[in-house]
């Protein structure tokens, strides 16, 4: 059987190896295709490095058997992995600028197989073109838009990312503090007695939120506690959290104590659901505010340019292209370059009512949820300075408590179905919610129950308005797919012929170049930095040789010479034949040698004298005097004098030995450093247009705070609503509720003052509209996923976030608020006048 299996799998790979190498990388290619975004998104985990090592041996197996080992393959895989899937974040903005590095070096340094290389190669361009086609290809730098903002926007990412979570937006910043005030209610001794039974039950409300994925799943959930029987309510929760179990699933309680404690949860749990839909739908509309501003940008951009928006056209389909083709022929040029024009007119008209409406709706849902926030938390203020003495006195704070947490959740739903005819797509002219399955009493919703069945109705028409602003802005206002025609062209023009080259024989030339470029860089490499390495290594590690050899051979040599000094003088001099005498004359003779200076008075300077009697007469002395015996001393002096400078030569040498050895690394330290100060360069050339989308949103949040919009100002002398769509907001919304569930601001808290003031201009010269309001969350909303991304060790972020909080709160004025804008440009480094000095 292992015979018959190995035999077999023996055929496959022959009738493999049979094809031609260029199939095998068509479906490599194909892989590439087929997993760019987790090449460019993903996070490389053990089990996708392993697939790409076991696919990127097969493909190497296949087209060449005689590979390298297969450690060595896999290392190269592992950088060919790190290259193409270290996506992610900032890293992933620059990928186009370090690849071709990366590529450069491994070809160089890894890659000497012709065929692996060749594949890498044509792997690399295609990854880059299928990195240019994709959906992260900025609008600003490869597409026709004439981006004038200075921010890029990714059309097809961002309509991937309408369901993620923004870490660092307004949405959860509010649902952070939604969260805490929550916790904030505990703080009241009658909630406290309620709940003795349960310490972490405001903990554990989160728990069926957090299970939540969508939108989708919190109207199901709700239809399911609303339509469902008790049975079916219970296998539906099964598996869910123990309390909403109890709370939602049980009924035919007898105790008045689990009656109010159920009924406390049940509300505090609604609370948690109203905060969970209203962060969701922001979240949703914040994605979509961006995506309908890539759409707006390209089609103002379109209406100016309508010879290229009919290029990006012609280029999006033969039904396009028929049409252009039809329009010029029937009715001239100059006429339909102005259809073109009307055409992106249009689409601009109507991609702008759309974000009037989404600006609208975030900020109506900012201030219903903020309004809920400060509701809640005061019940954790109330009685907290008054114990609970009889129980007369805890049955009535215990109504107390549960009326105003009745009342906040109550008066958030009903709000929240108010604010449904704001999110209404433009073209819908009912001015209604869509499909409103119910419709409820203007004085209804009292009880739970009701309340419940309510925010389903108002959940489900969130979603589907949510859903057709979504489906509106993506079907029929979409740009042309073929403004990112620069991508295809490339391709056509400069992959295809670069494959046919290298097909037609030019891989020999481009592997002799390569070699000859990788044995220069080795060579480099090699004296420059590995060889200057190891030796400054040694100077470091290492002891210097000889030194003492040297210096105790010189010793020697002067005492030889002390010797030789004086033995002459003991000869010749007949006065020296003391010993004494002849030993104090060697002694200072070796001292004066040690100190190179002969200041000696008896032994050098009798040689001296000696040698000048003799020069006189040569002949003589050479025959019957000491002349070569003199020549000889005088030799062997110079020889020590000699000796000692090279000595010291060398040792001054072995000194600075690691000052020299630094001194063969200047070409490298060079590059390091202009490498460093470019780096450092580029880094200060990126952070100025951050800093400068900063200080325009901050401008842009200035201006917004202290001009109200013009149809604010003149919204009270304008018969349309439409220009008064606050005023008139309020007024339906609060006279529908019932007294006891009336908002508490400053418009609606006296209803007969209302109607003696003019609201809104009472209302707009102190607090914000609902689209200004809408407009300082989305800029606030870049100021702060700009600081989170850019400056995230800065030591005030906490303060400089919680400004942010106090700009969007909706209890701030418009003169706190310009106060806070006005200490945020003095406190910050990046918001004052000297952040782009250095």
């Amino acid at each position: 059987m292992e015979v018959a299996y190995g035999s077999t799998c023996h055929m496959i790979v022959q009738c493999m190896c049979s094809f031609p190498p260029s199939f095998f990388l068509f479906f490599f290619f194909l892989f590439l295709h087929s997993f760019q975004r987790f090449l460019f998104y993903a996070t490389v985990t053990s089990r996708h490095l392993c697939l790409l090592l076991f696919l990127g041996l097969l493909v190497c197996a296949f087209i060449r058997p005689s590979l390298p080992s297969f450690f060595s393959f896999s290392v190269r895989m592992c950088v060919c992995v790190c290259v193409f899937g270290g996506g992610g974040g900032k890293a992933y903005e620059h990928v186009t600028q370090l690849s071709l590095f990366y590529e450069l070096a491994l070809f160089f340094f890894f890659f000497s197989d012709l065929y692996f290389s060749f594949s890498f190669s044509l792997s690399f361009v295609l990854s880059l073109y299928l990195f240019f086609s994709s959906s992260s290809v900025s609008c600003d730098m490869f597409c026709e838009d004439g981006s004038q903002l200075g921010w890029s926007f990714t059309v097809t990412d961002l309509l991937a990312r309408k369901r993620r979570n923004f870490p660092s937006s307004f949405a959860t910043a509010l649902a952070s503090r939604s969260r805490e005030a929550l916790l904030h209610i505990s703080r009241n001794p009658t909630v406290t007695k309620l709940l003795t039974e349960r310490p972490g039950i405001l903990s554990e409300l989160e728990a069926p939120a957090k299970q939540l994925r969508s939108l989708e799943d919190l109207v199901l959930l709700l239809r399911e506690l609303n339509t469902s029987p008790v049975g079916d309510r219970l296998r539906f929760l099964n598996g869910a959290s123990p309390t909403l179990v109890e709370v939602f699933g049980e009924e035919n309680v007898k105790d008045p104590q689990a009656i109010a404690e159920r009924e406390l949860i049940a509300w505090l749990q609604l609370s948690v659901w109203v905060r969970y839909c209203t962060v969701i739908v922001m979240q949703r509309l914040v994605a979509l505010h961006e995506c309908i501003s890539a759409y707006a940008q390209y089609w103002v951009w379109a209406e100016k340019h309508s010879a290229r928006a009919s290029f990006h056209l012609s280029l999006s389909g033969w039904q396009w292209l028929r049409q252009q083709c039809y329009g010029i022929l029937y009715t001239g040029w100059g006429r339909y370059m102005l259809q073109i024009a009307l055409m992106a007119n249009t689409h601009g008209a109507f991609l702008h009512r759309m974000m009037r409406s989404v600006v609208c709706g975030i900020g109506t849902l900012h201030n219903i949820l903020d309004r809920a926030n400060s509701s809640i938390a005061a019940v954790g203020n109330d009685d907290s300075w008054f114990p609970v003495l009889t129980d007369a006195q805890h049955e009535e704070a215990r109504q107390r408590v549960l009326s105003r947490v009745r009342t906040a959740v109550t008066r958030a739903v009903w709000q929240l179905k108010g604010s449904l005819h704001v999110l209404v797509p433009p073209e819908d002219v009912s001015g209604g919610s869509a499909r409103d399955p119910q419709s409820f009493p203007e004085g209804g919703a009292t009880s739970l129950h009701e309340v419940l069945n309510l925010f389903y109705v108002t959940a489900y028409s969130l979603q589907l308005n949510v859903s057709k602003l979504e489906e509106g802005a993506d079907k029929g206002h979409m740009p042309p797919r073929g403004r990112r025609w620069r991508p295809v062209a490339f391709f056509i023009f400069v992959v295809i012929p670069s494959v046919a080259w290298l097909a037609a024989g030019g891989a020999r030339k481009l592997l002799q170049v390569c070699s000859s470029a990788r044995a220069t860089l080795r060579w480099m490499v090699s004296n420059y930095v590995v060889w200057p390495l190891q030796e400054v290594r040694r100077s470091l590690l290492g002891s210097r040789p000889g030194v003492l050899e040297r210096r105790r051979a010189l010793e020697e040599e002067m005492k030889s010479v002390a010797n030789i000094i004086s033995d002459y003088c003991k000869d010749c001099s007949p006065d020296m034949s003391d010993a004494n005498h002849l030993e104090q004359l060697h002694r200072d003779t070796l001292q004066s040698l040690r100190m190179g200076v002969m200041t000696d008075d008896e032994g050098y300077l009798t040689i001296n004298r000696d040698f000048e009697s003799a020069i006189k007469r040569p002949i003589r002395s050479v025959l019957f005097g000491n002349l070569p015996r003199l020549i000889l001393v005088q030799l062997a002096c110079k020889q020590l004098e000699v000796n000692r400078v090279i000595n010291v030569t060398g040792e001054i040498l072995e000194e600075n030995d690691l000052n020299f050895r630094v001194m063969a690394m200047i070409p490298v330290i060079t590059f390091l450093g202009g490498i460093l100060q470019l780096s450092l360069q580029n880094r200060r050339v990126k952070r100025r247009p951050v800093i400068l989308h900063l200080k325009l949103c901050w401008w842009a949040v200035h201006h917004l705070v202290t001009f109200p919009e013009m149809g604010e100002i003149s919204g009270a002398n304008c018969e349309h609503p439409h220009h008064n769509y606050r005023d008139h907001y309020v007024k339906d919304v609060q006279l529908k509720l019932p007294e006891f569930r009336r908002d508490e601001s400053p418009v609606s808290t006296n209803l007969e003052e209302v109607s003696l003031v003019n609201p809104s201009r009472y209302y707009h010269s102190t607090y914000l509209s609902d689209y200004d309001q809408g407009m300082l969350l989305l800029l606030t909303h870049h100021m702060r996923r700009i600081a989170m991304e850019y400056y995230p060790r800065y030591h005030h972020l906490k303060q400089y976030l919680e400004d942010l909080d106090r700009l969007e709160s909706v209890w701030s004025t418009r003169q706190q608020r310009l106060s806070t804008l006005d200490r945020m440009w003095h406190a910050f480094h990046f918001l004052s006048q000297h952040a782009l000095a250095g």
